[in-house]
Formats: structure tokens, sequence, C-alpha cells
């Protein structure tokens, strides 16, 4: 159980949702309601059923899909939007769209 290694609170300072909504997904979690969980935040409630899992892995997993490590809004806005939707995306496509982009203006990779 995730809330065995961190506390709602200090989870909800790192990935900018609110506790109630924490609550939600954390409830559903345990009731088998999957659809309604942003995907991050379901890989993070199956990453924590490890029985090796330590609160340093927690705040690892978390650094990686949650902080977003740019000054640039925009980036960060699209990076939470897929973060939040990613269940109902194809990434692939979206991944090979933003290589196309990439392209097109001459940047490299």
């Amino acid at each position: 159980m995730l809330t065995n290694y961190i506390s709602v609170t200090e989870l909800s300072r790192i990935t900018k949702k609110s506790r109630p909504t924490l609550y939600k997904y954390i409830h559903d979690y345990e009731m088998g309601l999957y659809d309604g969980i942003p995907y991050s935040f379901l890989q993070l409630l199956k990453y924590s059923e490890s029985d090796s899992i330590t609160k340093k892995d927690i705040l690892s997993f978390c650094e990686q899909n949650f902080v977003v490590k740019t000054d640039h809004n925009l980036i960060r806005e699209i990076v939470f939007l897929l973060q939040e939707n990613a269940a109902n995306l194809n990434l692939e496509e979206i991944k090979e769209n933003i290589k196309k982009e990439i392209q097109k203006n001459g940047t490299k990779q």
C-alpha cells in the first residue's frame, strides 16, 4: 500500500494533486476501479505493491513520472496532459508526430 511509504500530504505536494483526489485514486484502486485513475498514478499504485519497495523508491518513481524539470510552461502543460490522459491516447503516434515536427523544423533530436 502506497501510504505505508509516503504520506498523502507529501504525495500531494509532489504530484500537484489534491489530497481528496489522491484518496479517491487509492480508494478506486483498492476497489479495482482502474478506469478513473490516470495512468501515471495507476503505475505508482501498482509499483508500491512490491514487498521490497522503500520510500526512496517511491520518491524516485515520483520524480521520474510527476516532476517536470523545465521552466517552459507549455512543455509542462503538455507533459501533464499526456500523463493525465495516457490511457486514452495513442502515445506512439504522438511520439512519431513530435519526431516529424522536429525533422520538419530542422532541429536534431
